[in-house]
């Protein structure tokens, strides 16, 4: 009996030790979320609360580009992008290779994404862009 109390002891601390690690993730995960919405509130874009995730992950989307003459430049913001395309660049004669950064907290694999033509990618949505990551 005695060896039983013990045991229900033991799991009764990995139980509070598992409670206690999935406290700290959500805490983490909550950190972070903030950390976004005050990023992106600082940018300029006021609705963040009203967005989906996917329109966010959009939003905080990195990319580089390989210019006409073999350069990489980057990381620059989907925002920084699309205004530049609306400018007349990046489209076009003037299209490049660009690429998705993988991003610290980004789980959508272990590297950065494939070169896609900037012609091919609309910054301003979300269904294109989360194709090419």
């Amino acid at each position: 009996e005695s060896d039983q109390f013990i045991d229900a002891g033991k799991n009764s601390k990995s139980e509070q030790e598992r409670i206690k690690n999935e406290a700290k993730l959500k805490r983490q995960q909550i950190d972070h979320l903030t950390e976004v919405a005050d990023q992106l509130l600082a940018g300029g874009i006021s609705d963040i609360y009203d967005m989906t995730y996917e329109k966010i992950s959009t939003s905080t989307a990195m990319w580089k580009y390989k210019g006409l003459d073999g350069v990489i430049h980057g990381p620059y913001s989907s925002e920084e992008i699309a205004g530049w395309k609306s400018q007349g660049y990046l489209t076009g004669s003037t299209a490049v290779l660009m690429q998705r950064v993988k991003q610290v907290h980004d789980d959508s694999s272990s590297s950065n994404g494939e070169w896609v033509s900037s012609d091919s990618i609309d910054f301003g949505s979300v269904e294109k862009t989360s194709s090419v990551m």
